[in-house]
């Protein structure tokens, strides 16, 4: 699968989003794709602006067996009842078409070490992403890219910004897709950091953007001006 890179670096401040999708909720779960952003949390981007470096993997599922990692029969039947589009990942992982789980946390260390490392990493949430990814590395003896004084929430930022629960409704291609997560989450980070008052600059395409979805998609301080 592709790595994508720019070829120009205009980030002020690096930040890592990873999106994982398993076959089990426990820290030792077997991982079906990984999703994985570089942005910058104090920037805003449009839909097209933020993959400007990004990563996924679709990773075999006999590796994952092999190595140790576990599924779990309710979260099999869960993926059974989602999407057709969904489980496009899920149906190539069973059926072997995938890279092998060594290749692809060796390609992930790869791609966030040969893009400058992000000094933060950003979950929905950690506890989940990270530690699987990280339990992950250690069965293959990978070496995790992070440290848990690097972990930054995205549940939590959701909550500081809309306190009353009134989040926008940043979806971006599939549910359940790693990558398609990653940059929903990527973006809605963004966005908390701007209705917290704390974005530094914004890409040059963002109000054309704004105004292509209006403030019931992006819903924060600089969609004002595009309500009625």
């Amino acid at each position: 699968m592709a790595i994508f890179k720019s070829p120009s670096d205009p980030m002020r401040n690096r930040a890592a989003m990873i999106d994982l999708e398993t076959t089990d909720t426990k820290e030792s779960a077997a991982i079906i794709s990984i999703g994985a952003l570089i942005f910058d949390p104090y920037h805003l981007d449009t839909t097209k602006t933020i993959h400007r470096y990004s990563f996924y993997e679709v990773i075999d599922m006999t590796t994952c067996m092999a190595a140790g990692l576990t599924s779990s029969a309710d979260t099999i039947k869960w993926w059974s009842e989602q999407s057709d589009e969904a489980r496009i990942a899920y149906n190539k992982a069973i059926t072997g078409d995938g890279a092998p789980l060594n290749h692809v946390l060796n390609r992930l260390r790869r791609f966030f070490e040969g893009n400058a490392p992000p000094t933060t990493v950003w979950a929905r949430s950690p506890d989940f992403d990270c530690k699987i990814l990280e339990h992950a590395c250690k069965k293959t003896e990978e070496r995790f890219p992070f440290s848990f004084w690097q972990y930054r929430c995205c549940r939590t930022i959701g909550d500081l910004a809309w306190p009353n629960g009134d989040a926008p409704t940043l979806r971006t291609g599939t549910a359940h897709n790693a990558f398609d997560d990653c940059v929903t989450q990527a973006l809605m980070v963004q966005q908390g950091h701007m209705r917290l008052g704390l974005c530094q600059t914004w890409d040059k395409s963002y109000d054309a953007e704004m105004k292509e979805y209006g403030s019931h998609h992006w819903c924060g301080r600089c969609a004002e001006k595009y309500t009625g």
